[in-house]
């Protein structure tokens, strides 16, 4: 299975730290490749695979706003039923550490 896999179809049921390891590789390779491009250039495999990692990053960054805008829906379910001090905690750390990119 190609580690790109999992982030396809992220929607809370992947383990959020298997998406962020997976992620977080292809944002290293990513910024590997750029700072080659920069200084040496590329070969054509490589532009290919830059390319690609630009189009995945791309995807797992919706699929994860999603995931955070369905979070974010179960957090007003729950704020509805009383729990609205933890619903507004959790949705203020979602925020920090999550949507500052």
């Amino acid at each position: 299975m190609d580690n790109f896999a999992a982030l396809r179809g992220f929607d809370g049921r992947t383990e959020l730290s298997t998406y962020l390891t997976v992620v977080l590789g292809k944002i290293l390779e990513y910024e590997e490749l750029s700072k080659k491009k920069d200084q040496f250039g590329l070969s054509e495999e490589e532009t290919k695979r830059r390319k690609q990692l630009d189009f995945d990053l791309m995807v797992a960054r919706q699929a994860f706003d999603k995931f955070l805008g369905d979070l974010m829906k179960e957090l007003e379910k729950a704020s509805d039923k009383g729990n609205a001090k933890v619903s507004q905690q959790v949705t203020c750390w979602i925020y920090r550490h999550f949507r500052s990119g």
